[in-house]
Formats: C-alpha cells, sequence, structure tokens
C-alpha cells in the first residue's frame, strides 16, 4: 500500500487546541485537559516599552503585541516552575524584515514552528502561543501537522492556565508556589 497523498495525511493528524469548540477554528480541544478558571494574571492587551522601562523607542517600536506579551509571561512562568531536568527555550522568528527572513530561511529555520518548545524524557513538545483573538496561518497548520506525524505534539496555547494545562497533560512536574 502507497502513502497517502500530503494533504490527506495533514488532515489525519489532530490539532490541539485549548479552546473547546471554537467557532470557526480549525482546532478543537484536546482529550485530558481539563478547563480551568480564567487567567488569574491576564497578558495585557497592549504593553509598551516605555512602560517596561525602555527609553529612547520610537514609536513605532513602542507597542508590544499581545502574543507578545503571552510570551513573557509564559517565559517567565516556565523559568520558575519547570523542574530540571525538564528544558524549554523559545523558537524566535518573524519580525525584522525581508533580509532577517531570507537569512532564517537560508540556515534552515521552516516557517510555522510553534513558539516554544519544551522537553522531559526524550521527548520534545510545542507550545503554539496565540491571543484570543489569534489564528494559525496555513504555513503552521502545516507545520503541526508534521510535527505530529513525527511523533510529537503541539498544543496552542491562549493564557497562561492553558500552558499550565498543557504541562499537566504532558505530566511535566512543576514547582506547586512561590
Amino acid at each position: 500500500m502507497g502513502r497517502a497523498p500530503d494533504h490527506e495525511r495533514r488532515s489525519q493528524a489532530p490539532d490541539l487546541d485549548c479552546r473547546a469548540g471554537t467557532e470557526g477554528s480549525a482546532v478543537s480541544k484536546p482529550r485530558g485537559i481539563p478547563r480551568g478558571p480564567a487567567l488569574l494574571q491576564p497578558a495585557p492587551q497592549l504593553e509598551t516599552q516605555a512602560a517596561l522601562g525602555h527609553v529612547g523607542v520610537s514609536d513605532a517600536q513602542a507597542v508590544i503585541r499581545p502574543e507578545q506579551a503571552l510570551q513573557r509571561q509564559v517565559c517567565e512562568y516556565l523559568d520558575w516552575c519547570l523542574l530540571p531536568p525538564a528544558f524549554y527555550t523559545s523558537i524566535p522568528a518573524g519580525g525584522g524584515g525581508r533580509i532577517r527572513g531570507a537569512i532564517l530561511k537560508a540556515t534552515g529555520y521552516k516557517a510555522g514552528v510553534p513558539d516554544l518548545m519544551v522537553i522531559y524524557e526524550g521527548r520534545a513538545r510545542f507550545l503554539e502561543l496565540k491571543s484570543k483573538a489569534g489564528r494559525l496561518s496555513i504555513d503552521q497548520k502545516m507545520t503541526i501537522n508534521t510535527i505530529h506525524a513525527a511523533g510529537c505534539e503541539t498544543i496552542v496555547c491562549r493564557s497562561l492556565d492553558d500552558v499550565r494545562f498543557s504541562m499537566e497533560y504532558w505530566e511535566i512536574p512543576l514547582r506547586k508556589s512561590r
């Protein structure tokens, strides 16, 4: 038996999203991730570099997008709560214009790679961070399906609570309190 065409294989891989039944969404909530209370410390909708203590930036540079604010919050949380030997890193992409995009592509970066990678017990898992209204691009959907076909999971998270639930779902031990 031959392999199914790429477009058929892509449609077979489940997309994991911490939203349950969001209208117009191509993804659904994974089984086993409970829905919890609303985010305890919401990521700000717009945060400015000036508010963070950065001075001398132009107005064009001053706005930090909601997904950037969420990623900062998630990284602070993971820095604090992930216990060794768990490891995480961000996978920076985007921004910088055409020149940076060409450099990333020439050095092997693939479009649509999730924002964060968490490694625990020899397995890589991925988190794609999206704002409440954010949607996965076609490249992101295809890459998530490719990652799934390679044997790894990706969960789309829209809040810090979604990240917490993802860590519990993956049974990654976390520090519980400060």
